[in-house]
């Protein structure tokens, strides 16, 4: 698979990956542009054919469900997750265009790139599910939030915010 993949990490590298890098022998398939600021990390995601999400099964991790999750599904990129049993895989399960495996078989993970990359060059790359990806656009949650504190406040929904369309229609 050398030169046909390459693997593209946000954020910085501790030392042990970077001895794991070089141990392999594939620095020239790895790039790594360290902290971005938000949007250049969302311009990252939109650029990449399939994105990894991985949470690791430290103590408390079962429970995780970042934001960036969100994220992830609302660019409907095909997804490969490595994540223990909890929250977060419960909600990848129906996104559809997923695949998970634990974050600590090593042999599982490379399994799902070669699987990732049979998928890619055959052009049969699996779909997001529109329903989940529904679930997950902030848009949706600003508004209703918008709406329960216009209910607290006891305003009327003729005086509240009119709902718009997003500035992209396929926003998320």
């Amino acid at each position: 698979m050398r030169g046909k993949i390459e693997a593209c990490f946000i954020g910085g590298l501790n030392k042990e990956h970077l001895k794991l890098i070089q141990k392999n022998n594939v620095s020239d398939s790895i790039i790594n542009p360290g902290y971005v600021d938000h949007i250049d990390s969302i311009k990252y995601m939109l650029a990449s054919d399939v994105l990894w999400f991985m949470i690791g099964k430290g103590q408390g991790d079962e429970v995780i469900a970042p934001l960036r999750l969100a994220e992830y599904m609302g660019t409907r990129k095909p997804i490969m997750a490595c994540v223990p049993d909890g929250a977060a895989k419960q909600l990848l399960r129906d996104y559809d265009a997923v695949r998970i495996c634990e974050p600590d078989e090593t042999g599982d993970i490379a399994k799902l790139i070669i699987e990732f990359y049979d998928l890619y060059t055959q052009r049969m790359m699996p779909i997001a599910n529109e329903d989940v990806v529904r679930k997950f656009n902030i848009d949706n949650h600003t508004y209703q939030l918008a709406r329960y504190f216009e209910f607290l406040r006891d305003i009327p929904p003729e005086f509240g915010i009119k709902k718009t369309k997003p500035a992209f229609e396929n926003e998320y």
